[in-house]
């Protein structure tokens, strides 16, 4: 096994493409703080599914996809989306209704 000393060396290969990433997480992180987050944000705001593109689930699967795909599976991962079949928010059966939403129901 190796130690971590040995790979000091990727230290000095740090590129443009490192700082494109860094750019791209330090806008999503200024965008959406962890207090707003948890405090201010929207269903609207955060939802895939009403063609929104600058909304938090849109933008963490598409925009953030060089830092790690979350890609391929459906809105449900998110746990509430937009579902245009049925013209309704939708929640993921695993979440729980919230309290200050009871018209959102899995």
């Amino acid at each position: 096994m190796r130690s971590l000393t040995q790979f000091d060396y990727m230290l000095d290969s740090y590129d443009s493409q490192d700082q494109i990433l860094e750019d791209l997480r330090s806008n999503f992180i200024n965008t959406f703080p962890v207090d707003y987050i948890r405090n201010k944000m929207t269903v609207a705001e955060y939802i895939e599914g009403k063609g929104n593109k600058d909304s938090f689930c849109n933008r963490l699967e598409r925009e953030l996809s060089g830092l790690g795909s979350i890609k391929g599976a459906t809105a449900s991962k998110f746990g509430i989306y937009y579902s245009q079949k049925y013209q309704k928010y939708l929640i993921n059966k695993v979440w729980q209704t919230p309290k200050d939403n009871p018209n959102l129901r899995p």
